[in-house]
């Protein structure tokens, strides 16, 4: 067996040990990201999770979390839950290495044919980088500042 860095990135199932870290990460984010008011959605989320989470973790800490879950409106299209890293990470890569492995796992579905998500005006073009495409745009839909862009990447086609 290979010996691994304290710096390896590892990405695992999330455990409920871990809440109070992913809402550390999400704290991170209020303000630009996130509104403060979404905190009980995402607290009620992790208390009933409607599909896959996994997390982040750099040397046994946890940097980051997201999930994908089945569309209610279409079996066939998986939805990005919940995708975070720390703030102080964004940059990093470690935003693309947690979109690339929930990727990876709804790629394994063969009943998907398609990705959506949720996200704001501050992380879509990230999104456009990875294949997604803005579907709407509903002006601070989220919060005050906050703008709801719905995106869409077609597995068929990416």
């Amino acid at each position: 067996m290979a010996a691994t860095s304290d710096d390896e990135i590892k990405f695992r199932p999330y455990r409920p040990t871990d809440k109070g870290d992913c809402l550390s990460v999400f704290e991170s984010n209020v303000g630009k990201f996130f509104a403060a008011e979404e905190e009980k959605e995402y607290r009620d989320f992790l208390n009933n999770l409607p599909g896959s989470y996994f997390v982040l973790t750099r040397a046994e800490q946890l940097i980051g979390s997201g999930g994908s879950a089945t569309a209610l409106e279409a079996p066939s299209m998986a939805v990005f839950c919940w995708g975070m890293v720390y703030h102080d990470n964004h940059g990093s890569g470690l935003g693309r290495i947690l979109t690339m492995q929930r990727m990876e796992q709804i790629r394994r579905d063969a009943r998907y044919d398609s990705v959506c998500l949720r996200t704001s005006q501050h992380t879509c073009g990230f999104y456009e980088r990875m294949g997604f495409r803005i579907t709407q745009v509903r002006k601070n839909a989220i919060s005050d500042g906050i703008d709801e862009c719905l995106m869409l990447l077609d597995l068929r086609t990416a």
